[in-house]
Order: C-alpha cells, then structure tokens, then sequence
C-alpha cells in the first residue's frame, strides 16, 4: 500500500458508518484516527447543536450564532424560544440590545419585488393542496409581549378565507386584534373580501366603513396648521352636488356645511351653514330658507321673537290704508276665533287636541276679494305648491354576479412528485409515500452581464458558471368571479304633490291693528 496512489485505491463503500481508520500525522508520528471522531475534530465550539459551515478559507467552522437541534432551527441564542400560547417557531432570529431586526427581504431587480408569502392547504399531506372553506384561517403573524413569565399575544393580524373557494378564487378578510387591559384579545380592524371596513365592529355590506364607539369618539380630525382644509369631503356622482363638512371657508373657530361649486365637482367655496360658538348662520345674506312648504318645523323654541328687518332705508314710503283695506281689516278681525289641527285630532283625539286663535287663509281671501281687493299682493297672503316627491330605493342589496375576468399570472406546468413522510400506524413507525401532481412556475433563462458587457461569474459545483435570471413566464387567463351586482334602484313616491296657504301673522297682525284702530277712532 506504501507504494500505492491513492487513485488506484478501489473505492470505499459508501455512506461510511464512521468507524473506518484513516492515517493523520499527529506529533511527527503517523497514527490512524476513525472517521467519526476526525469529523468531530473539525468541529470546534462547546455549543450544543451548533451549525457548522465553510468560512472563506473553505474551513469547516462552528457558527456561534446557528444552533439546530433537529426540529428548530435558532439564530442568536442556544436553544429555541417558546413563543406565544406556548408554541415553538422551529425558525427563529433572537436579537440582543441592537438595532437589529432580526430578518430582512432586499431585492436588486428591475421589475421584480421581494415577496413573503404565507400559504395554506388544507391537506394533512405535505405537497398536498385541499381547498380552504369560508372561515378559515389562512395565516396569523403574532406580536407577543413578556409578561415576566413567557410571551402573550399582545396583539396580531390575521388572514382568513371571506367568502367561497373555487377555482383560482380565494376571498380574503384581514383583521387586526389587541389585547384589552382585561387581558381578551378583541378584533379591533376588519378588512372584507368586498372591501368594507369595520372599527370595533364586523364590516358590513352596507357601509364602507363602520365604526363602534363605545362611549369613545369614533373619530377625530386635526389640522395642526390651524388654518383652513379640515374636513371630510362627500364627493357624489356627476349629476349631484358634493358636500365638505368642515372649517373650509376659514371662518374663525366655525364648522361649515358647504356644497360645490359644480355637480360632482371638488371645489367648495361658499357655506350653506357655518356654526361657531354663539351662533348658527347661512353662508350668505338673505338667501337661504330654513325649511320648505312642503318641509316644515313641527315646533320653534325660542326665547324671544324673530327679527325681521325694518330699516326704513330698507322700504319705500309708508302709504296709509284705504278705506276698501280697512273695512276687509275689521272683517277679518271679526272672523278670528279657535279651532284644532285636524292632525293633532286625529292623532290625540277631539278631547286632547289643543286651541288654536286665529282665522284662515281662504276667509281671508274671500273677504279680501269682496273689497275689491287682490289678495296675492299682500305678502301676509302665502301660497306654496310643490310636485310629486320621489326617492331612489336600492332594491337588490346584497346582490351577487358571476363575471370573467382577465388576469395575468406565471405559467406554470404540472409534475408528478413523490413526498414520503413518516406516520405513526397502530403503533409502528411506516415510512409513506405518495405521488402527487403539483404545478410549477415556467421560467425563461437569461445569462447575466455586467454593465460593461462582461458575464458575471458565480460559485457552482464544479467551478464558476456565468449567473442566471429566470423570466417569469406570463399568461393570461379567463377567471370566473363573483362581484357585487350593479346597483339597482327604484323610484318610488314618497310626498303627493300638493298645495298649502299661509300667513305671515305679523304682517296680518299689523293690518288688522290698523282696522281696529281706524274703528276706534271713528267712535
């Protein structure tokens, strides 16, 4: 054998089981070692399960930071950590008083975007897909804060299936849950497969966004510029009016109600209604109404009376009564006494239904006319009519389509793998083995240059190779999916369309007043 290469040597049966010799030079003196313990001498470090790898030198080297104990794999520290509720992550980064973060994604490509993915079959049976149903968990990513003892569930976000499965469609919701001071963990946020939002509350088909207040503010708004811009606005279809609620006019200390300037449009300028402290006020002077004639006040409490302007800058000369306007003013005043709303009888009864003083706008009118009289030009004479009154009613809520959709994804083409797992059968350790069809992601290879043209070089098995991209390759497909209907609504008739008289009482008042004193003075 002294004389032998060792290339001529016949070849060692392998795997070696660790007790063959091999010779080493140990002292100056040739000694023979067993294969086990020569591996162990290249194993450095007192780390229990510690991860050896090749250092620059290509020297097998004990990590000080990777231990692995054949189920966790642990970065930082000795052993692995239980975490929340008791489990154990069998992949774990443990940070000391850094800044470090403990795991980090960077991607250098120009179209491509770094990933992480938490993905869930349903199988028991590893390279396995069986659908997920409505409900179930997809993935949860825990935040667990120490209580002195171990970790709790402080707060996390969830993924879970929000809808049916089907093929190449998997509804989706996100949550966020915290832990209360009670020590429950309470879903907090809600995002839907359908995009509704709930706060404290489950999102519903109905609102975007819906928040439970619980006694607390459900929002809260703040301009710290101290200026104008603070609002929420209301934008609306082309055919209406948008709204913004808020300090947008620049009105000291004022929250305004303000409409655009267009239908649809996005630009507020003048208020409808400005708020501040002491007062409530339209945006403009003498321009807007408070109520209709077909959209009255039940009732006005006030402590004292209107004003109503009676600057004599204001009017023409005062001409006095005629005698035809003061006898129609001593007749109305004869025709004054009580009666009851019909309403109020109806809805009370004839024995609660309170009194009322006063006449009514056709005896008026018709005493009025029999002075020769025209009745609608006197501004204590009021007539207001309006048309029907329609509203559109969403009439299919809840409502769902099926549609095609047009989507882009990688290319993929299906294999059979075999995945051999060990299960535990009537006590026996059995080795299973199963052949399963999976789906993989085509790709084009590129070879890879520098910038100036250059291949650029990698570590291969067997020497450096040139580095490699690989393409995705893309396809379109026709998916079916299930959307919200279009809306849908129905008009419906909500006010007849009518007429009504009324009285400006004051001015009433004033020509009755007028009459009755011309009597007076006639005695």
């Amino acid at each position: 054998m002294a004389n032998s290469k060792i290339s001529a040597l016949t070849s060692a049966t392998t795997p070696l089981a660790g007790t063959e010799a091999v010779p080493i030079v140990q002292g100056s003196t040739t000694k023979q070692v067993s294969v086990e313990n020569l591996v162990k001498a290249t194993q450095p470090g007192s780390n229990a399960n510690a991860v050896q790898y090749l250092n620059a030198s290509k020297v097998p080297t004990t990590s000080a930071n990777f231990v692995y104990d054949g189920t966790n794999l642990v970065n930082g520290y000795t052993t692995a950590i239980a975490g929340v509720s008791g489990y154990t992550p069998p992949y774990q980064a443990v940070t000391g008083d850094t800044n470090s973060t403990g795991f980090g994604v960077y991607g250098y490509t120009s179209g491509g975007v770094p990933r992480i993915q938490i993905n869930r079959s349903k199988s028991t049976t590893k390279g396995t897909n069986t659908a997920l149903a409505s409900g179930d968990n997809i993935g949860i990513l825990h935040f667990g804060g120490a209580d002195g003892t171990g970790f709790i569930d402080s707060a996390r976000i969830g993924a879970a299936v929000d809808g049916a499965v089907s093929t190449n469609i998997v509804p989706g919701r996100f949550t966020i849950n915290t832990m209360n001071t009670g020590g429950t963990s309470v879903e907090a946020v809600r995002v839907s497969s359908n995009q509704f939002v709930g706060i404290n509350t489950l999102a519903t088909a109905s609102r975007r966004l819906e928040v439970k207040q619980d006694g607390a503010p459900g929002f809260r708004m703040t301009n710290t510029t101290g200026g104008a811009g603070q609002g929420i606005e209301m934008l609306t279809a082309t055919t209406r009016l948008s709204w913004l609620l808020g300090a947008q006019y620049n009105v000291a200390d004022a929250f305004e109600i303000t409409p655009s300037t267009a239908a649809g449009g996005t630009t507020f300028s003048n208020p409808s209604c400005v708020f501040i402290p002491s007062a409530v006020y339209p945006g403009g002077d003498n321009t807007i109404s408070s109520g209709l004639s077909s959209k009255r006040w039940s009732v006005v409490y006030a402590a004292t009376g209107t004003i109503n302007t009676s600057d004599a800058r204001a009017k023409t000369a005062i001409s006095p009564l005629t005698d035809a306007e003061i006898k129609a003013a001593v007749e109305i005043a004869n025709e004054i006494g009580t009666y009851k709303f019909l309403d109020a009888v109806e809805s009370k009864g004839e024995s609660e239904a309170r009194l009322h003083c006063g006449t009514t706008v056709q005896r008026v009118m018709e005493i009025m006319q029999a002075n020769g009289l025209d009745p609608m030009r006197y501004a204590f004479i009021c007539y207001d009519k309006w048309d029907d009154e329609y509203k559109d009613f969403l009439t299919n809520e809840g409502e769902k389509v099926k549609k095609f959709k047009s989507i882009e994804r990688q290319k993929t083409v299906k294999k059979l793998q075999r995945f051999s797992d060990v299960k535990m059968i009537d006590g026996v350790a059995v080795l299973m083995t199963n052949e399963v069809e999976t789906a993989e992601g085509v790709f084009v290879e590129h070879p890879v240059f520098d910038e100036q043209g250059q291949p650029v070089l990698v570590d291969g098995e067997n020497g450096q190779v040139q580095m490699v991209y690989l393409q995705p390759v893309m396809e379109t497909i026709e998916i079916e999916v299930e959307e919200d209907a279009e809306p849908k609504y129905e008009s419906r008739l909500i006010r007849q369309a009518g007429d009504k008289f009324g009285f400006r009482p004051d001015e009433l008042s004033m020509f009755v007043l007028r009459g009755l004193a011309q009597s007076l003075n006639s005695f």
